[in-house]
């Protein structure tokens, strides 16, 4: 098989597309759907006629099929029934030897033909095209005006497009984010073609508008939040050209990453920092020390971003005094202690971790957290003191029992520990926490006594029975027939379909087909007023 038949085969065509696009793009192909444009050894384009005629543009370097069409369905899939199609007449042509390049030969054409002749015939499409026309009017109007009167037009195209008039809603927002789009776009043109001081202002109003925007927006999709960042990146390329004065910049940047809800403005120094330069950075940092500074110390717990950025300093300069103080602010919650924790070791300060991680067992010694004892018994035993390691774990254990504690404890302790910890489950009467352990220890004739004599829920039952089918059959016959039931009793096809399921386990562990048939006749009769199950369960008679 070569690389293309590889890349572009059926199952991955489908495990991409999903089987109703795969088949539908299948369909395409067969009628003969696809217009090649060009097509050499890694890539190709089209166009495929559906409900509309599509821009279809498909590669396989690098062993994926990926690609773009511009139907509405591929926003919301990424691989398309159109993109089939494609890949299908790409895999088929490349089979004859035929390498394509229709654009390039049309290219030389009007070439040859001269530019007016060229000129003349984009005019004539234009005439017969609305919003190729509108497209052409408007670079033409951009390229005159100059950049006041570009940006008070401009501003204006920003306030209609981005206006939310109330709220935009789930099936709103796709026809919103569209014209947020198309909006860039002219922008991005713009700033391609030496407007940068103009489109400079511009983003600056469009982000700021779009800040005020984010609560009447709902962007479940994440289209609108592509925009924004999309936005973000055009302003950073034209200040780029331009260069602000960085201070500035420093102070427009830093209201924005602090105030935004829009996940693109986070870490915005971070992208900005060739354009900062030092006197921006040292700005920026300034500004969040003051803000820092202001906020109460009962509050700063929810300053996350301020955070954030005074910790990216602190890291840099690598402050390790400094990061552990932003976290200081609230040692409320144990996860705040592994934080400090976690930064002291990357830090190879091991001596300071353990003293933090002591210091929260002590803290939280009423109610342990399994990751907290777990980080404190690895640094303790690092420090060469094995023994300590364990005494924390057996306490923490004993204290407030956790399966996940398991793992530690066997390295720690290999000898008899699960025998220790059952004997402490057992006393505790964690019922359903020590059949969890006898059954991923395999000690299967334990996890059946425990099923036999407390509540065991249904789900840790099945476990059981599909380990241990083979060596207690009966047992598991009796779980696949209570659950079977269970399922029978609810009133939706996707608990029918489990039940048969299970019916169809519990014949395999029967072994006996004179007694499967009994047992689905009983059944059969039993359940006979629920129509939807008989007709799954006709399948098994």
């Amino acid at each position: 098989m070569n690389l293309i038949h590889e890349t572009l085969s059926d199952k991955r065509l489908e495990r991409a597309a999903g089987p109703g696009a795969f088949a539908r793009g299948r369909a395409y192909h067969a009628q003969g759907r696809v217009d090649l444009l060009s097509l050499d050894g890694d890539q190709a384009v089209a166009r495929v006629v559906g409900s509309e005629t599509y821009r279809v543009k498909l590669r396989w370097r690098g062993g994926a099929p990926a690609g773009s069409c511009d139907c509405p369905a591929f926003d919301s899939t990424d691989f398309c029934k159109h993109m089939v199609a494609l890949a299908m007449a790409a895999r088929e042509r490349i089979d004859d030897g035929t390498m394509i390049d229709r654009r390039a030969r049309l290219i030389d054409h009007l070439r040859q033909r001269g530019l007016e002749a060229a000129i003349a015939r984009l005019v004539s499409l234009a005439e017969q095209n609305p919003a190729l026309w509108a497209e052409i009017e408007a670079d033409a109007q951009d390229a005159v005006e100059d950049d006041q009167t570009l940006v008070r037009r401009y501003r204006a195209e920003i306030d209609d497009a981005c206006d939310v008039s109330g709220s935009i809603g789930y099936y709103a927002v796709g026809t919103y984010a569209d014209g947020l789009s198309t909006l860039l776009d002219r922008l991005e043109t713009l700033n391609a073609n030496g407007r940068a001081t103009a489109v400079a202002s511009l983003m600056v109003h469009f982000l700021e508008t779009m800040q005020d925007a984010f609560e009447a927006i709902d962007d479940s999709e994440g289209e609108v939040t592509a925009a924004v960042q999309r936005a973000v990146e055009i302003h950073l390329t034209a200040c780029q050209e331009t260069k602000p004065a960085p201070v500035d910049l420093a102070r427009w940047l830093f209201e924005q990453e602090v105030d935004s809800e829009w996940p693109a403005f986070e870490d915005l120094r971070i992208g900005y920092a060739e354009v900062l330069g030092e006197a921006g950075m040292a700005e920026y940092r300034r500004l969040a020390k003051a803000a820092w500074a202001a906020v109460a110390i009962k509050d700063r717990a929810g300053r996350y971003t301020l955070r954030a950025i005074l910790d990216d300093f602190a890291r840099e300069e690598g402050d390790l005094d400094a990061r552990i103080a932003l976290r200081s602010a609230d040692l409320s919650g144990p996860y705040a202690y592994l934080e400090i924790i976690q930064i002291c070791m990357e830090s190879e300060r091991q001596d300071l971790a353990l003293k933090w991680a002591r210091d929260a067992l002590w803290v939280f010694e009423d109610a342990p957290n399994v990751t907290l004892v777990s980080v404190a018994a690895q640094l303790e035993a690092s420090a060469g003191r094995p023994d300590e390691a364990l005494t924390l774990l057996r306490r923490a254990f004993e204290r407030s029992p956790d399966l996940a504690l398991l793992g530690d404890l066997k390295r720690h302790s290999p000898m008899d520990v699960v025998d220790r910890v059952a004997e402490i489950l057992e006393a505790g009467r964690y019922w359903a926490m020590l059949f969890e352990l006898m059954l991923a220890e395999s000690r299967l004739d334990a996890a059946w006594v425990i099923a036999g004599r407390h509540p065991i829920a249904e789900w840790r039952l099945r476990a059981l029975a599909d380990a241990s089918h083979q060596t207690h059959r009966r047992e598991a016959q009796a779980v696949y027939e209570r659950l079977a039931e269970s399922h029978v009793r609810l009133t939706n096809a996707g608990a029918y379909d489990t039940a048969i399921k299970l019916i169809r386990l519990r014949g395999q562990v029967c072994d006996d087909p004179a007694s499967q048939a009994a047992y689905v006749a009983d059944l059969a009769k039993r359940y006979k007023a629920k129509r939807t199950f008989i007709q799954r369960l006709d399948g098994l008679r």
